[in-house]
């Protein structure tokens, strides 16, 4: 029902970056399966099979694939390493065109690996388990940084126009179905199946007394406070909006078909004894363009980029020596 498309959770620059480094510290066992082996080389620069088996660990988690099928693996496998490859060259990338990064920043990025752990006893004794040092998470976060520079250089350039995100509002808001919506107050006197005879003809007595008391003009929201049982018995019987389909029917055929400003009769349903009193019916508005601008702006801002940067990166591996191996 929304006006904006459903996009990945972060852009491929975002996926760049994160596969061009060491995974987080939380997991660096992955990357100690003692496998040198070189599954590719770009620029003379290798790839290890270390790393592509951390980023395909990864990405079976992701897709929740912890035995994929054949097809599924050679997929899995593909991907992994064409994202360690260009994520590659963005760093090379970076190293060319000389982006810095600061030693703040860099001690910023190990404060939050830092968090991760109760304390610093914990920090460190698992830097030892797992035979990472301090300065390897500095050479990691200053190339995730460096990486993070160069992307933002290419792509920071890129906007988009108010016009555009008008033209998407309009292709996509009368997709947005209207919804029926009716604001109700109830009185409630519980029933249930096991209930005596005794117990119905009382609770039949303290439901008709409210209705007859309640279509006699009386406050309803007083006469619900005093009679329902309901949780909202305290804030006038008063249940808000309902979408048509939320309700049980029996309530919600009652609730839609009674006028606003009127008082259904007493009903049944498996909750009890009801009488409703309908405040407000609506169908539900449209967003406004207004409303939503903001966030259309951001999404074709985000599919531009993400396109600009792909783009970028093609022409990045049309001139690299790229020598794939696995």
């Amino acid at each position: 029902m929304a006006l904006l498309p459903r996009w990945p959770g972060a852009l491929l620059a975002a996926a760049f970056v994160l596969v061009g480094c060491a995974p987080t510290l939380r997991d660096t066992r992955a990357l100690d399966t003692g496998d040198e082996r070189v599954v590719a080389e770009v620029n003379g620069v290798p790839i290890r099979a270390s790393r592509l088996e951390a980023v395909v660990d990864a990405e079976r988690i992701r897709r929740g694939a912890t035995q994929p099928s054949a097809d599924e693996e050679r997929e899995i496998r593909h991907g992994s390493l064409e994202l360690l490859i260009r994520s590659e060259l963005v760093y090379q990338a970076a190293v060319k065109r000389g982006i810095k990064v600061s030693d703040a920043a860099i001690e910023e990025e190990l404060g939050v690996a830092r968090s991760q752990f109760a304390g610093e006893t914990e920090y460190l004794a698992y830097l030892r388990e797992s035979g990472v040092t301090t300065d390897d998470l500095r050479r990691d976060a200053r190339r995730r940084l460096m990486m993070e520079g160069y992307v933002d250089s290419v792509v920071h350039n890129v906007v988009t126009e108010p016009a555009q995100a008008r033209k998407l509002y309009e292709q996509r808001v009368d997709r947005i179905p209207s919804e029926d919506e009716v604001r109700v107050a109830q009185i409630l006197v519980r029933l249930r199946p096991g209930d005596s005879d005794d117990r119905r003809r009382a609770a039949r007595v303290k439901i008709e007394e409210a209705h007859r008391r309640a279509v006699a003009g009386e406050d309803f929201a007083e006469l619900a406070r005093r009679y329902s049982e309901s949780p909202l018995a305290e804030r006038g019987g008063d249940m808000g909006f309902i979408p048509r389909g939320r309700m049980l029917p029996a309530f919600e055929d009652v609730a839609f078909a009674t006028p606003v400003g009127q008082i259904s009769p007493v009903f049944e349903t498996p909750h009890g004894l009801n009488v409703v009193k309908v405040l407000e019916h609506r169908d539900t508005r449209k967003p406004d363009y207004q409303e939503v601008e903001a966030g259309l702006l951001l999404v074709l801002l985000r599919e531009r980029r993400d396109a600009a940067l792909r783009e970028h990166v093609d022409e990045l591996e049309r001139r690299a020596n790229i020598r794939r191996l696995e």
